[in-house]
């Protein structure tokens, strides 16, 4: 049979609004902006550095799905573009198995080596640490440094750090603090080249500062000199007020006597309520700026900068006063600065609840310069994202980097944070040639993903997802043939994509007996998350007999998040979610009407929270043949989780019926346990997959459990009801299913050692593997580090599986078919691959590489436009990538299509070509 598989990827444009003033420069990046999901999940950026040749540094941190947090380091030619001498890709992830870890701050040393400092939070006892890495310059980790190019330095006390700065000699300060009880210090730590504490320095190369309770030093600069300043803030405790302090060490440590000794802890002339010290810097001509944050009585905010003379004295020429405050709303905060070989100084600073970051330009004399921006202040804003702006630097034209955190509301298991880059022209207008619109998005991310399958009685296949504008993601839903082609009957196109007006993600996809498609899922507003329900009609369009336009938005005042949805024969519809109030997590069970109204027979409300005393979360639900409804998830205890399994009658009482109250927990004495399906047989028992761990994600083990119908675990099943099944360290199913037979279909993954397989396994009816099933009962499919989300089978046995990535670079939209029996188990892919390809940059000007997952062997390239009409061919294409020449085509939407030479299997990507 021959495959035709199809990979949708979008990527549109950054909606960013900029000052009046703000002109974007075309030539860093795609139009300036560039907001990178680095790494897998949640990516922050918090430091950048320009290098002598250019080229751009840029620190934060990530994680991995299944692994710890990292620190991450991402480096970019001067234009924006990826440097691929650079760790993998432009890009490097550091993680230590046994710590969380979170870059702070970064420096390059005479001999172009890297070092960072960053803190790591021990998994099991929680103490944060000190951590320096230090790297080569092409990334490499050099393992000269310290232990295998790695210092932490723990102790049985949480140690912060928040600056670091270098001597000339290569020797490493940083700043921060420890918690010692009930006191926390200001600590200076200095370190020698080789990583090993320098002992010169205050006998035993620590530091401390004690004025209050509360000290904490958040910034450090070392002086021509070798003398060390530093700057912070002290207050009784968290809750009192802070004031500022401005020491000064001598090379050995001491406090220098030379230093005015009044701002060793000062009061500040203004009022107080509460300042703290964010950055300083030294001026050519050795004066001192203090950058501070400033909260008056009034709950005014302001931003401070203070200059002192190299004495320490107060320097009454800038300003007028030494003091420079700049009113700013409530929630906008500054927090690092920078100084232009000119003088004048640039301060990044971001607000909260506008999603705007701002960079304000002072001249030398402390007066805000309006010549930048509008009126010295230039604003970016983006919308619906939220942006924390951490760092500025300077390259060497005077355009200004700046870096940060976007927030793209997304509290699921993927990605919630991306890196922020952005590049000024020196009047404060965003470059257009940087990233998209001043801004730059170089996705390891997530471009869509599919998290649900269904199949229609004329076995035309559905899969739900979501699936990424360029500005937020939409909720998608594509319908393919029974051969795995795109059904064109379905909204024209095999597609239809849905924004409700903010980020949206399917989560579950049902079918009613009618035909209409029922999805759920979460969308995200300014505050929380909220159920959503769409219907489509069977051809694809919005069904606006469903609450008016097709979809309900269902707002229990704090954070819900959709898991499940299932159809009851009269339409009626069934929502798990999870429930997060201030206090806890609960379960909420949902029924709706046909229209979309709550169901009020359903608990006179339509909702029923589902408490058992601790935090609950749900894996899935599903109905019984007599219209129960049964849930699995987990009961959080604090120091470990049970497989929770309840079972609700119709009114949405719990069945006394099922283990007297309504529900059974099942501890897999693995520490942590989380039901991820729950399916009823014929004969009424109850079937549930799950995952256990018994190492916070690093060693995961499938987990199947039958109950009776009583509730009571069915020891005639496995071992005493459950059957544990390892292929490697770390295994989960996500879903299961019952065939006709009585066999138990689950599909999941398994770790081979680099990524993650796909895994299907199957079961006889009494918990024993299926060896009529690929030899063995197991089908372990290496495909691009994909993992199945979900399973299911059409009436000849067929079985299909809608997949997703954990390597984001190739994330897509999959299906799989694999035959049901005992060797005939040949992959063939609905939606996927030959393998994937992606397109940077996307959008483009003139040219962009194609990059393909796997090597082309004589392929053959097509460009379309929005009008079906092929525009452009390119034959024998081989290799991993392809740099494609677009002159000839007109700025606008494409689709480009490769098909390799040898399996005629195509794949298709969304290109964007600008004016």
């Amino acid at each position: 049979m021959k495959n035709l598989i199809i990979l949708l990827f979008t990527l549109c444009f950054t909606n960013t609004i900029i000052s009046q003033d703000g002109r974007l420069n075309d030539s860093f990046g795609i139009k300036g902006i560039v907001s990178t999901n680095i790494l897998e999940l949640n990516e922050s950026a918090t430091d950048v550095l320009i290098q002598e040749d250019g080229k751009i540094l840029m620190l934060g941190s990530g994680e991995k799905l299944l692994a710890t947090k990292g620190i991450a380091l991402q480096r970019l030619n001067k234009d924006g573009s990826t440097d691929s001498e650079f760790g993998e890709n432009g890009k490097v992830l550091t993680t230590n198995f046994d710590y969380d870890a979170i870059g702070i701050s970064c420096a390059i040393q005479a001999d172009k080596k890297i070092i960072v400092v960053g803190k790591a939070t021990h998994l099991s006892d929680k103490i944060s640490s000190l951590m320096l890495v230090r790297y080569d310059s092409n990334g490499d980790i050099d393992f000269n440094f310290g232990k295998n190019g790695f210092v932490i330095l723990k102790t049985n006390n949480n140690v912060i750090p928040y600056d670091m700065t270098l001597y000339p000699d290569g020797k490493i300060v940083v700043v921060g603090t420890l918690e010692i009880q009930n006191i926390t210090y200001g600590v200076i730590y200095r370190f020698n080249v080789d990583g090993t504490i320098d002992n010169s320095f205050s006998v035993d190369g620590v530091q401390s500062i004690y004025y209050l309770d509360l000290n904490i030093l958040s910034c450090v600069k070392v002086q021509s000199d070798g003398k060390i300043l530093v700057g912070g803030h002290a207050s009784l405790s968290i809750d009192f007020d802070n004031f500022l302090f401005l020491n000064r060490y001598n090379h050995d440590g001491t406090l220098d006597s030379t230093f005015d000794k009044s701002y060793y802890f000062f009061n500040s002339p203004i009022p107080q309520t509460e300042e703290t010290a964010e950055d300083l810097l030294i001026q050519k001509d050795g004066k001192i700026v203090l950058l501070s944050n400033y909260l008056d009585t009034l709950d005014q905010r302001y931003i401070i900068l203070r200059r002192f003379e190299q004495t320490g004295k107060i320097d009454l020429t800038f300003a007028n006063s030494g003091i420079q405050k700049t009113k700013v709303s409530y929630f906008t905060y500054a927090t690092k600065f920078n100084i232009q070989t000119n003088g004048k100084l640039l301060v990044a600073a971001f607000t909260l609840n506008s999603y705007q970051a701002t960079i304000q330009r002072y001249l030398s004399n402390g007066i805000l310069d309006n010549t930048f921006g509008v009126d010295g202040i230039a604003s970016i804003t983006i919308k619906e994202k939220a942006v924390i702006l951490n760092q500025i630097a300077i390259q060497s034209d005077g355009q200004i980097i700046g870096v940060g955190t976007l927030f793209n509301y997304d509290l699921g298991l993927i990605t919630e944070e991306d890196v922020f880059i952005m590049r000024l022209n020196t009047d404060g207008s965003l470059d257009h040639n940087f990233g998209n619109q001043g801004n730059l998005i170089s996705n390891f991310g997530s471009d869509e993903r599919s998290r649900d399958i269904a199949i229609q009685k004329d076995g035309k296949i559905l899969l739900a997802g979501e699936i990424f504008n360029g500005l937020d993601f939409d909720i998608v839903v594509v319908r393919y043939n029974p051969n795995g082609s795109l059904d064109t009957s379905f909204n024209k196109t095999g597609k239809v994509i849905t924004d409700a007006e903010s980020s949206e993600f399917a989560k579950s996809i049902a079918i009613q007996s009618d035909g209409r498609i029922v999805v759920g899922g979460i969308r995200y507003n300014d505050n929380n998350a909220d159920i959503i329900l769409i219907r489509y009609n069977p051809d694809g369009s919005i069904d606006k007999s469903f609450d008016t336009d097709g979809k309900v938005i269902t707002d229990l005042g704090f954070d819900e998040q959709t898991k499940d949805i299932s159809i009851y024969p009269n339409g009626k519809i069934v929502l798990g979610a999870d429930y997060y109030d201030t206090a806890q997590s609960d379960i909420a069970i949902l029924r709706y009407n046909i229209d979309g109204s709550l169901d009020k027979s359903f608990n006179a409300t339509g909702i029923v929270f589902f408490d058992t005393g601790y935090d609950e979360y749900i894996g899935a639900l599903n109905l019984q043949g007599d219209d129960k409804i049964l849930v699995t998830g987990n009961q959080n205890k604090g120091t470990r989780s049970d497989i929770l399994t309840a079972r609700i009658n119709t009114d949405g009482k719990p069945d006394i019926g099922f283990n007297v109250f309504g529900y059974v927990t099942t501890d897999l004495n693995l520490g942590r346990g989380l039901g991820t399906s729950v399916v009823q047989q014929m004969d009424g028992k109850i079937l549930v997959s799950g995952i256990g761990d018994n190492s916070f994600g690093t060693n995961l083990r499938n987990a199947l459990i039958r109950y009776l119908p009583s509730g009571m675990l069915d020891t005639t099943f496995g071992t005493r009801g459950i059957v544990y099944t390892v292929l490697s360290q770390i295994d989960f199913s996500n879903d299961a299913i019952i065939q006709k037979d009585g066999k138990i279909l689950v599909a999941g993954a398994s770790y081979n050692g680099a990524n993650l397989d796909i895994v299907v396994l199957k079961y006889n009816s009494n918990g024993s593997l299926d060896n009529t099933f690929n030899l063995n009962g197991i089908k372990q499919i290496d495909f691009a580090a994909y993992y199945a989300n979900s399973i299911t089978i059409n009436e000849n046995g067929n079985i299909y599986i809608c997949a997703e990535s954990e390597a984001y670079e190739f994330n897509d939209f999959v299906l799989l078919s694999i035959s049901n029996s005992i060797s005939n188990t040949s992959t063939s892919i609905g939606l996927q691959v030959i393998e994937s390809v992606a397109a940077n940059p996307n959008p483009c000007s003139n040219q962009t590489t194609l990059q393909f997952s796997n090597k082309l062997d004589h392929a053959t390239i097509e460009i379309w436009n929005s009008n079906a009409q092929m525009v452009q061919k390119v034959e024998d294409v081989s290799g991993l990538q392809y740099r494609i020449n677009l002159d000839n085509l007109i700025h606008g939407i494409y689709i480009v299509k490769v098909i390799d030479g040898n399996t005629n299997l195509s794949t298709s990507k969304m290109l964007v070509k600008m004016e």
